[in-house]
């Protein structure tokens, strides 16, 4: 905020009055610094009502009041106090405190979920900010840092890791240099939060450590606590139950010594979903009591749909029917209100489904199916909404399965396709391997599914194949499957004409040239599919022939078909940077292009072919 910068303006001009107010202002930043929400709310209640404000220090306090309004989780009434700050600074023509109540304004739209918005008040701050040219150069590169860090958090959010990622680094990079520990640690928490959505753990846990570090020298609770809480979300996710308790142990003790009720109620739900897993049942319970005086106590939304989302999860572990359907009522209730916090609206759905699941495998009645259906549609609306590339590409992954239970095979086979180009497309590479793997084993399982369609075989026998409690029991506990890469043998390249026609073809086999009947079946194989791929080019379709895989991608009237052995995503990677070589080498593209017509490629050009596949595929 501008606060430094009017505590200096007044001191300039010698003003004992406004000096004091922007002392007590300067006073009220760092109790909200500090995570003392309700002191800092007071202090500036209080300055608020003296006389003699200038109006440049009331807007102040109009600007620091949103700030610790958005903390406190009114994002509505942050939203408010920066819009008002906004237009009050415009009309005294103050653009120091223009570009600090667009950044909070863009601080409430972020947290409201309008990320467009918040991104439209950014640049409108960068605007204003290249005209301030009287500005000191340290508050300057000040405000850059914290405006690209927030870029940063909201690429996050929308899914856009690698983005995010190269603003975060390039916040830390000027933080560092500026030396505010404070703001560093803030850096390297939200660095940190990108990686455990790309499902790094130990890269996101060396962020977390090398912030809580600097949070603990600075004795700053409040960060303490928000960072414990990621790094025992890590130890959850890995496993260690232990080291996860700890962790959510001291966030709960430290969020009650500063006295915030909503980051208490974050924390007491994570314990309770901690013990559930660990099939602590008495534990859990105690916490959830916990949770309920929390709830009783105000009128807070998020604190109600925590609570009523964790008692539920309790019930439904019950095996009382009665504590079951007390479960599902809760979570469908969740289900139908408004989003508040995305995480507690799909986890809410995903307990459905699997309620869902429970009774279609008790009682085989299919239009349940319809059900668990129709809220996958529902997750997906969500996760485009909120720009949740994990959670779509899972989704994806799910309806596949539900294709798969109703024997619709092309369906999920395209269903998982999409999924991973989700999941590749936005740096997710552990789900990418995941998924990868997912196809490759629908195809190992394609000869037995085509025979479970022929006999029309049962609900239950189609529900034993798919495995879908597994798949949601990962998808709720946010569980990446960690899988080792392993390359695949290359087996065959060729490139194909839209018309069929082979322009050119290498084989790579080392230990046995493969014969000539083989080649034959994998070109009759392509060719059955040629058709379908061309019409949806830039997909890539894979089908099994033997023990071999086949990759095809279709590209401006060519179709390049890679044949190997082993799994598949290594072998996608190499497909995908063969097509880029050719793309970037000059006029070979074109030149193969029009080859097409003419039924044949110049030799020079089929040897240049030869060379970019075996540095790529070998």
């Amino acid at each position: 905020m501008a606060l430094r910068a009017l505590f200096n303006f007044f001191k300039r001009k010698k003003e004992a009055d406004a000096l004091s107010h922007s002392e007590e202002l300067l006073k009220a930043e760092q109790l909200m610094l500090q995570g003392k929400l309700k002191e800092s709310l007071e202090e500036v209640d209080k300055l608020q009502e003296k006389k003699g404000l200038t109006k440049e220090n009331q807007i102040a306090c109009k600007i620091l009041k949103g700030g610790i309004f958005i903390k406190l989780g009114d994002q509505k009434m942050g939203l408010s106090l920066a819009e008002e700050a906004f237009e009050e600074s415009q009309k005294i023509k103050a653009i120091e405190l223009c570009v600090d109540a667009l950044i909070t304004k863009a601080d409430a739209l972020f947290r409201l979920g309008q990320l467009d918005e918040a991104i439209k008040s950014l640049e409108m701050s960068e605007d204003l900010l290249k005209k301030l040219t009287t500005l000191e150069q340290l508050e300057r590169t000040e405000r850059e840092a914290h405006m690209t860090h927030r870029k940063g958090t909201i690429y996050w959010n929308q899914g856009k890791l690698n983005l995010a990622l190269k603003n975060l680094k390039r916040s830390l990079f000027i933080r560092k240099e500026l030396g505010n520990q404070r703001n560093i640690a803030a850096s390297l928490n939200n660095i940190g939060l990108v990686y455990l959505q790309k499902g790094e753990l130990d890269r996101a846990m060396e962020s977390f450590q090398e912030s809580l570090t600097i949070a603990k020298e600075l004795a700053l609770p409040h960060y303490v606590a928000a960072i414990l809480g990621n790094i025992g979300t890590i130890h959850q996710a890995k496993g260690e139950f232990d080291k996860a308790f700890d962790c959510y142990d001291r966030v709960i003790a430290l969020f009650k010594e500063i006295g915030n009720d909503s980051y208490i109620s974050e924390a007491l739900y994570r314990m309770i979903s901690l013990k559930i897993e660990e099939d602590q049942l008495d534990k859990a319970e105690h916490y959830l009591e916990e949770l309920e005086v929390i709830n009783q106590e105000g009128d807070h939304k998020i604190i109600d749909q925590r609570f009523r989302l964790s008692k539920a999860m309790l019930l439904k572990t019950s095996d009382r029917t009665i504590h079951k359907a007390e479960a599902q009522k809760l979570f469908q209730e969740i289900a139908e209100e408004e989003v508040i916090d995305h995480e507690l609206t799909v986890l809410a759905m995903l307990n459905l489904c699997e309620l869902l699941l429970i009774e279609l495998k008790n009682f085989g009645n299919e239009s349940v199916l319809e059900e668990i259906e129709e809220l996958a549609n529902k997750l997906l609306e969500i996760a485009s909404q909120q720009n949740s590339f994990s959670l779509l590409a899972e989704t994806y992954l799910l309806e596949s399965k539900l294709a798969l239970i109703k024997l619709d095979l092309r369906k999920a086979q395209q269903l998982l396709t999409q999924a991973q180009m989700i999941a590749e497309e936005k740096g997710l590479k552990k789900l990418a391997v995941n998924l990868s793997n997912e196809h490759d084993s629908l195809l190992m399982q394609q000869k037995k599914w085509k025979e479970l369609a022929e006999r029309r075989a049962s609900l239950t026998e189609r529900l034993e194949m798919v495995k879908l409690e597994d798949m949601l029991g990962r998808m709720m506990l946010k569980k990446i499957e960690d899988v080792k890469e392993v390359p695949e043998e290359a087996v065959l390249l060729v490139i194909l004409a839209e018309s069929g026609l082979t322009l050119f073809s290498l084989q790579f086999e080392s230990e046995q040239k493969i014969n000539e009947q083989l080649v034959g079946g994998f070109l009759t194989a392509i060719n059955t599919f040629c058709r379908e791929t061309f019409s949806s080019a830039g997909s890539l379709e894979r089908i099994k022939h033997q023990e071999y895989t086949v990759l095809m991608k279709a590209i401006g009237g060519l179709m390049f078909c890679y044949v190997f052995k082993g799994q598949s995503y290594s072998a996608l990677q190499k497909l995908e940077e063969f097509i880029h070589l050719l793309e970037t080498e000059k006029n070979l593209l074109e030149e193969l292009t029009q080859s097409a017509s003419e039924g044949q490629i110049a030799l020079v050009k089929s040897r240049k072919l030869e060379e970019i596949a075996e540095n790529v595929f070998q």
